[in-house]
């Protein structure tokens, strides 16, 4: 999922030592379902000992497998993907509403998360006081953005947005930002 013409190369072409890790839950915009595949490069000098590797983190790590239902089904589900238009104007829609009220934040050029700026240092603060508001946000730290905070638009709707934004203002001007 990229925007704005964005070409991704193919990974395997320019890392020998590569693995694609695909997931199905981004295609389908299914937050949170942990279906999917892990590509080994052909070229890489031990495949079977790095799957090997692999089939155990995932037994002792304990990760969850889905239902055998849904690893059934996606089979005939893998050329069905999300409108990139639905998302890229969500995209666009939270961006420029954000930027607008002072928010600090990259344009992502693919996926379906924003990572804004916090107004104040305190990222976990800020997300309570946005859930004080009804407002779900997550704090950048647990991704390793503190100071941030992060939230996808990736099953959301245009009318759920427009009833964020003035949420959004209310936060930009209680931290200082209008």
């Amino acid at each position: 999922m990229v925007y704005d013409g964005v070409e991704v190369p193919p990974v395997f072409a320019v890392f020998p030592h590569s693995i694609l890790a695909y997931s199905f839950s981004k295609d389908l915009s299914l937050a949170g379902e942990r279906i999917g595949y892990i590509g080994i490069n052909p070229q890489n000098p031990d495949p079977k000992a790095l799957f090997d590797a692999m089939s155990f983190s995932n037994r002792i790590l304990g990760f969850v497998n889905p239902v055998a239902l849904m690893q059934r089904l996606i089979v005939d589900m893998h050329h069905l993907v999300v409108g990139v238009d639905e998302l890229k104007e969500r995209r666009d829609a939270l961006y420029e509403a954000l930027t607008s009220m002072g928010y600090q934040l990259a344009k992502p050029q693919g996926a379906f998360y924003l990572f804004p700026q916090c107004p104040i240092e305190d990222d976990v603060a800020f997300c309570q006081a946005a859930a004080e508001k009804l407002l779900l946000i997550v704090p950048g730290r647990g991704f390793g953005r503190a100071g941030h905070f992060r939230m996808s638009y990736s099953s959301i709707a245009m009318p759920q947005i427009q009833r964020a934004l003035p949420i959004f203002l209310e936060l930009a001007q209680q931290f200082g930002l209008q």
